[in-house]
């Protein structure tokens, strides 16, 4: 059997892996999945409308809540089927992926073989529904490019606008890869009128929303940052640099021979990437924690983080230089293809955006990239017994991150005084926790309904 045949049959049975993981765990809801099921009452309470997005409480936007509103009949809202959704949208974006050209079945089936993206399919948390329709938007846009289907080409331009748009409202870092459509309307005028009415579509719904709540945070958010409840540093350059680090990784282990440029070019990254480590290294920093303080003595966890982070920095700054080399090559070399400087864009725009998170940094803000990440990387992508080395690696790594969440650790679960609450179920101890309080309200100037909480009292 050949290697592609192998890493394909791979993919499958670390698919099969993945669900027996989810169905088999008797864990709880815990981390951030009862904080955004909880939303789903949001939708049942306001409808779909003003009131609902005026009232809603996430930091990710509202597609999550729709999405399992939507599958409440089928999931109930328990464990495990509001975590199979993940692996359902998961298989949606390999379906999707693999019907771009060229080579997109070998790229997409790596959704499974990179290890970061099993805790986002395993658990419900809220990356997957927006990476599946930023799937759809390009496999539509790609097929609105093909002369032979007419005035559909249009419809398919429509389709694929609205679905970019759905996924900015799932994740509103998404906007910044808008930057892939306005590369292809600048450079590319064969299709600039198509693409003038996929950029309207998708800017469609984010404005309705955004408009809506005055700003890319919906009000409860906005109001409790200014309330002082999360001080922030205007700038996080150490999650900036993690952001790319982490991306390098990716692309090392998908097409490592993408990353292939010339050696003063990887000189300048290493010397960016030492400044850079030197100035902001963060303190006890150590990647995939869980998993590290098993598998390495507690004596080298420290040493383990610092040097995985100088070399996060080093490769952080090298991809970025690639990055930049794709984009200007694409567009300014031998043959023109705005299609991937625009991918390169988006992938570079998205790494960006952590810089502006600086609450924290999580692997979460990385795997986002892979949408576009895939197509970019897709010609490099190999089928040989090297490639199925990488993804074995990948699929053994996935299988114990995802172990380590569902089957060890404790079972902290996010929590706000301001949110309502719905779902009982949801929770380890509702009575122990504080609801309803509205004094963020007071804080944009509207009336609040009802009492307020007492600080130490619930609702």
């Amino acid at each position: 059997m050949s290697p592609g045949r192998l890493g394909a049959l791979l993919g499958l049975l670390g698919l099969v892996v993945m669900v027996l993981l989810v169905v088999l765990s008797p864990k709880p809801l815990f981390y951030d999945e009862p904080y955004y099921l909880n939303h789903v009452g949001y939708v049942e309470k306001y409808g779909l409308g003003t009131e609902f997005l005026k009232e809603y409480p996430g930091y990710a936007g509202p597609l999550f809540a729709v999405v399992h509103w939507l599958l409440k009949p089928i999931t109930a809202l328990a464990v495990p089927g509001v975590r199979l959704v993940n692996i359902g949208l998961l298989l949606g974006c390999i379906g999707v992926l693999g019907r771009l050209k060229p080579g997109g079945r070998p790229a997409a089936w790596w959704l499974v073989s990179v290890p970061l993206v099993w805790p986002l399919a395993g658990l419900a948390l809220t990356e997957m529904a927006s990476m599946f329709f930023l799937s759809v938007y390009l496999l539509l846009w790609q097929m609105s490019g093909d002369d032979h289907r007419g005035r559909s080409r249009w419809l398919l331009a429509l389709l694929a606008g609205l679905a970019f748009g759905i996924a900015i409202v799932g994740r509103q870092t998404m906007l910044v890869c808008l930057v892939a459509p306005v590369v292809s309307l600048l450079f590319e005028s064969k299709s600039r009128g198509r693409g003038l009415v996929s950029l309207g579509a998708a800017v469609v719904l984010p404005i309705l929303v955004f408009g809506i709540w005055g700003g890319l945070k919906p009000p409860m958010i906005q109001a409790v940052t200014e309330m002082g409840r999360f001080v922030h540093r205007p700038f996080a350059v150490d999650h900036l640099a993690l952001s790319f680090g982490y991306a390098f990784v990716l692309v090392a282990l998908i097409a490592p021979r993408f990353l292939k440029m010339n050696w003063r070019l990887v000189a300048g990254a290493a010397v960016a990437g030492a400044l850079l480590a030197t100035v902001f290294l963060p303190q006890g920093f150590v990647p995939s924690r869980s998993l590290a303080e098993v598998i390495v003595p507690e004596a080298l966890i420290s040493l383990l983080g610092h040097g995985c982070a100088m070399l996060l920095f080093f490769g952080g700054s090298w991809l970025f230089a690639r990055l930049c080399w794709e984009g200007w090559n694409s567009l300014f070399g031998s043959k023109l293809t705005a299609e991937r400087a625009g991918h390169a864009a988006a992938v570079g725009a998205l790494l960006f955006t952590p810089l502006v998170i600086t609450h924290t940094f999580s692997s979460r803000y990385v795997v986002v990239v892979l949408p576009f990440l895939l197509p970019l990387l897709a010609p490099y992508v190999t089928t040989g017994w090297g490639d199925l080395l990488r993804r074995s690696l990948g699929v053994s790594l996935g299988i114990a991150m995802l172990f380590m969440w569902l089957y060890r650790g404790g079972i902290d679960q996010a929590h706000t005084r301001e949110l309502q609450l719905f779902y009982p179920h949801l929770w380890d101890s509702p009575e122990n926790k504080q609801w309803g309080d509205t004094r963020w309200k007071d804080e944009l100037g509207w009336e609040s309904e009802g009492r307020h909480p007492a600080p130490d009292q619930g609702e």
